[in-house]
């Protein structure tokens, strides 16, 4: 029997809970009177009984003075007094109900307040009592959190507070990690859990995992690990039956993710103690698991069965974040597990895979396997891989390789993507020997026949061939012999061509990519048989990436330190030599020699032997000493014993290759071809590629780039010819590069770092220099447009920067003549005028802009720092796209100070010369005042022009045209100013008292109309009216724009100087009327008008 007042009180507790509304002082005082309620054994300890007796009196003394402050202080001292196991006696609908209480008083309010119609005002209570009110609630917190025993009453609290709190997420979370608090102190004790509590603990795990909310799901996953110590071998195995059951059935994919979550996270509990050594036919330690307080001998039986048939399902679920966390979860299950469970997977999903795509007789279209399962398969399969032996790999390496280039063309750009990076991980399973290298570019390249035909056509007759025509997708394409055409398929080849390529780039800080360290038959021009200097291959279960592929999670494992011992580092200095050697210097007799192995001849056409089609495919023999069954059967070879890499690298070394230099050139001629293919992917992968081959060119060979040039560049506006000017765009962006470095700072790098930059510098020296004289010959006639913006940026990058590293001949003014003209031309082809028709360029307002907006990084300091006799043919071409880019203000403002830059270097120079393209200037400069969209930042840089061009032009000048110009642009802003105005006030009532106008001038006026514009107003002084201050003051406020205009002659026959005085003034009427009808720039541009 409960003493004192407690039935009293539950009937209270019955009261209050069922009231919509509650009084906090009220509640806690029924809290306090319950806690202080006698347990149903009555205490025979009469200390006991004085010491609750006390805190009973003393409770109803501060609850009758009914004083917040005394109830603030005292409380918490009271209820500290008190044990919570007091509470946990009573009926369960109580405990319940004033758990939820709880949880929605302290973490629900805000939750609640934003489901509700009330007011944060009217919730809002006194501060001090509000206080009072959080420090009790967290000290009830604390006791539930540090309580000692496991009571089944507080777990079904648990339970009740997150089912009836589905729409308080925030309730949910803080009652989950309240729970696991909780477990966690538990777990530090020697807690026996009955069944009943364990299938409460259970319920409560699950609801966490399986929440709509994501934060909920992942913390209950990583508070996982603590509950588990508290199990037994029966509740683990009950537990983790329950999540694959979760992931088995058709449930929410929010429930299956975090269910995948759960097993992920008992199965990276699972500690491995390695045991010693059992001395027998292997010699491989033995694996017992650890889980909790449960030991076994191997991975529990419960976790092996079908939970592999688990994971397959899963990595075929649509929503991505299943997929991932499966993939974490499938990589930790194989950790614990014994080795051949990766090959059995391995060999698993490549079946799965195959059989995806394997066809009927009668069925001749091109099947692929849905997206998101393909993904999924293939993310396990990159995990797979780079812990699968090469020996397993090469044994079978054709009906991999099937399924590898199937995957490479799949519909699916993320599934191509993917594929791409198996051949990475491939990559690094046998780096002592680049054999292997060769096997997979070769595999790679074969298949694809370049057209060297249209490579040499002519671009835009390229174009009119094959206007209408649409390259094939393997979508609609069913003969098998034409995927090669299709542009999924060819797209694959470049996202592996790219994936390759940049691992040897990131790698080559390991060893050198020059042609001496690749061992074999027919590498180079002058092939050069070496020793391998790399003793130890890379870590087969880690790969020193780019970042660049970094986003699978599951491929970023931990492993025991008696398994990374086992397995070779990454790519360690300390396990391998770095020769000291650099570029080999080609000679003569080495450029002669044949690309293919054939025969020598004493002449060779570079044409020929650049285009030469001669790529077979590989026909693999087969390997001597090892077998695939012996492989499969055999754990000694499954562990890639020195023997196993010999036997492999002496096979790699048996195959017919072709040269490596071979392959390099295949690759840059079918990325060249999909420069100017219809597609754009395809445009956009090649544009991605070919600074990967420039860089791998000019580390092996730059032999083959000097070819590419001289073949190239005799057949202007063919694709081969763009192909050559993005690649030597790219090689002088590099020389610019490393001549700054070898020139400021070259302590920064090592000697063979700095030994590979001098030895590309002067490689890019032999050819360059005539390839830039050459691209600057054929500009002038050139028809396509994208190869002469890429010249135009090659020349002027070589006049700003690489001239002054380059020992050759001055050519700066033939050059300059080029650049110049060719803009001057590009300005001609955009007029309409009959005789403009002759000109050979036939381009358009936006391949200007597009020009300009390319060079615009380089284009201000080319203006600074060349002959103004050149540069003065740029300004028509400059005032054309200053008319055209109004609405752009960074092009605007870069324009407008190149213009201002050549203008200043006219001053000082003779101009009688350049007279009409001063003039076609001057016309597109009142071009520039008819924009309605001019900004006043804008037309203030446009005065300053004005005034030097006037310097410039002196009596050439074209006052009356700027004039008329500025007299219609200013008087649509004054009809502009004035609808505005006349709608607004009609939509305005007057106000009562005179105001000053909103719309007014401001006191800071710009700085020419009271500097710049000094001069020339001085010489009008008898023109101007004769107001008073005060009028003059209200005009400064108000403008007039009826008696602006008519105060003006707007005749042109008066006086040079009226004019320019007119001339200033209405640019400055014009300017003052856009700062008040335009939104100030948020960065306006920082100009310094000059005065002239």
């Amino acid at each position: 029997m409960l003493e004192g007042n407690t039935i009293p009180a539950l009937g209270i507790v019955h009261r209050i809970l069922n009231e919509e509304k509650t009084d906090d002082k009220e509640l806690l005082t029924l809290l306090y009177n319950l806690i202080i309620s006698q347990q149903k054994q009555p205490t025979t300890d009469d200390s006991s009984r004085v010491n609750q007796q006390e805190f009973h009196n003393r409770l109803e003394e501060i609850i009758s003075s009914n004083k917040l402050e005394d109830f603030n202080n005292s409380s918490i001292h009271l209820i500290n007094k008190v044990n919570i196991s007091n509470l946990l006696n009573y009926e369960v609908e109580i405990i319940n109900r004033f758990l939820k209480w709880v949880y929605d008083r302290h973490y629900g309010w805000s939750e609640k307040l934003s489901n509700s119609d009330q007011s944060q005002e009217s919730y809002t209570l006194n501060p001090s009592y509000e206080q009072s009110v959080i420090l009790v609630l967290e000290n009830i917190l604390a006791w539930i959190e540090n309580h000692d025993h496991l009571s089944y009453n507080l777990l079904q609290a648990f339970k009740y507070t997150i089912i009836t709190s589905q729409s308080l997420p925030i309730v949910r979370k803080q009652a989950i990690l309240s729970f696991s608090r909780w477990i966690k102190n538990l777990s530090n004790k020697y807690v026996i859990v009955v069944w009943k509590c364990f299938l409460l603990l259970k319920e409560i795990i699950l609801l966490g995992l399986t929440d709509v909310w994501s934060a909920i799901r992942k913390d209950t996953a990583s508070k996982l690990n603590t509950m588990i110590d508290l199990l037994d071998e029966g509740m683990i195995e009950n537990l983790f039956l329950s999540l694959t059951k979760i992931c088995d059935e058709d449930n929410s994919w929010q429930a299956i993710e975090g269910a995948t979550r759960g097993i992920d996270k008992i199965l990276s509990s699972c500690k491995v103690i390695h045991s010693a050594a059992t001395k027998g036919k292997n010699d491989h330690p033995m694996k017992k698991i650890k889980l909790g307080r449960v030991h076994y001998d191997s991975l529990p039986r419960f976790m092996q069965d079908n939970l592999e048939n688990v994971f397959f399902k899963l990595f075929a679920h649509q929503q991505l974040s299943v997929r991932e966390v499966a993939g974490k979860a499938f990589s930790s299950f194989l950790y614990k597990s014994e080795y051949k469970y990766f090959i059995e997977s391995f060999e698993k999903i490549i079946c799965y895979l195959r059989t995806k795509f394997t066809r009927k007789n009668s069925d001749n279209h091109c099947h692929f396997m849905n997206a998101y399962e393909a993904e999924g398969f293939l993310n396990a399969l990159l995990f797979l891989i780079k812990n699968i032996p090469l020996p397993h790999i090469a044994a079978s390496w054709p009906e991999y390789w099937t399924v590898f280039s199937h995957y490479l063309m799949h519909n699916a750009s993320t599934v191509r993507q993917t594929t791409s990076l198996l051949f990475k991980y491939i990559l690094a399973k046998h780096q002592a020997s680049l054999s292997f290298l060769k096997l997979v570019l070769q595999c790679l390249c074969a298949s694809w026949k370049t057209d060297i035909k249209s490579l040499l056509e002519p671009i835009k007759t390229l174009k009119q061939n094959n206007a209408g025509k649409e390259r094939p997708s393997v979508t609609n394409k069913k003969e098998r012999h034409n995927l090669t055409a299709c542009w999924e398929w060819r797209e694959g080849r470049l996202l592996a061509y790219e994936v390759v390529l940049r691992y040897l780039i990131t790698n080559n800080t390991y060893f050198m990519l020059s042609r001496s360290n690749f061992s074999g038959g027919g590498m180079g021009r002058n092939s050069v048989s070496s020793r391998d200097y790399l003793n130890k291959s890379i870590n087969e279960g880690q790969l020193i990436t780019n970042g660049l592929h970094k986003q699978n999670s599951f491929l970023q494992l931990d492993r025991h330190p008696f398994e990374r011992r086992k397995l070779a580092k990454s790519l360690t200095l300390s396990n391998m030599r770095i020769p000291d050697q650099s570029l080999q210097k080609v000679t003569d007799a080495e450029h002669n020699q044949s690309l293919i192995q054939h025969a020598k001849k004493e002449k060779t056409d570079p044409q020929a032997e650049f285009l030469t089609e001669v790529l077979p495919q590989l026909k693999l023999t087969e390997i001597k000493g090892i077998s695939k069954s012996q492989i499969d059967n055999n754990e000694e070879h499954v562990m890639n014993t020195p023997r196993d890499e010999k036997v492999i690298a002496d096979w790699l070394n048996e195959q017919d290759y072709v040269p490596f230099r071979h392959l390099i050139k295949q690759m840059l001629l079918q990325t060249i071809e999909s420069l100017e293919d219809q597609r754009w992917e395809l445009r956009r992968m090649s544009l991605q590629l070919l600074s990967c081959l420039c860089d791998v060119i000019r580390c092996y060979d730059y032999s083959i780039m000097e070819d590419l040039y001289t073949v190239a560049l005799e057949h202007a506006d063919s694709a081969l010819c763009y192909g050559a000017c993005h690649c030597l765009l790219n090689n002088t962006k590099n020389f610019i590069k490393n001549q700054k470095v070898l020139t400021d700072s070259p302590a920064k790098y090592s000697e063979e770092r700095l030994s590979l930059m001098k030895e590309t510098n002067k490689a890019y020296e032999r050819k360059a220099i005539w390839a830039i004289k050459t691209i600057a010959t054929f500009l002038p006639n050139c028809q396509h447009r994208d190869t002469c913006n890429i010249v135009i940026q090659i020349l002027l990058l070589y006049q700003l920067y690489g001239r002054y590293y380059c020992d050759e001949e001055n050519c700066d003014d033939q050059i300059d003549g080029t650049i110049c003209t060719y803009f001057q031309k590009l300005y001609l082809a955009t007029q309409e005028s009959p005789s403009v028709l002759k000109s050979p360029v036939k381009s358009s307002n936006k391949q200007m802009l597009d020009l300009l907006c390319e060079i615009q990084t380089h284009f201000l300091e080319y203006c600074q720092n060349t002959n103004p006799m050149y540069t003065v043919l740029l300004l028509p071409t400059l005032f054309q796209a200053i008319h055209l880019s109004m609405a752009d203000s960074i092009n605007t403002h870069l324009m407008l100070n190149c213009v201002d830059t050549i203008l200043q270097k006219l001053k000082t120079s003779e101009t009688a010369s350049n007279q009409n393209v001063l003039r076609i200037a001057s016309t597109e400069l009142c071009s520039v005042f008819e924009k309605d969209d001019t900004e006043a930042a804008s037309l203030q840089q446009v005065v300053n022009i004005v005034l030097l061009l006037r310097d410039v032009m002196k009596s050439s000048f074209p006052l009356d045209t700027i004039k008329n110009s500025l007299r219609k642009r200013l008087q649509r802003a004054e009809n502009d100013v004035k609808s505005k105005t006349a709608f607004a006030d009609a939509n305005t009532p007057r106000p009562m008292s005179n105001r000053k106008d909103k719309g007014s001038l401001s006191d800071d006026r710009l700085s020419f109309s009271t500097a710049s514009f000094d001069s020339a107003r001085c010489m009008t002084e008898d023109s101007e009216s004769s107001e008073s201050e005060d009028e003059k003051e209200k005009a400064g406020n108000e403008v007039d724009m009826d008696e602006l205009s008519s105060d003006w002659d707007w005749s042109s026959g008066d006086e040079d100087e009226r004019d320019e005085s007119i001339v200033l003034d209405i640019l400055g009427n014009l300017q003052e009327i856009l700062n008040r009808t335009q939104p100030s720039p948020s960065n306006p541009p920082e100009i310094v008008l000059t005065e002239h």
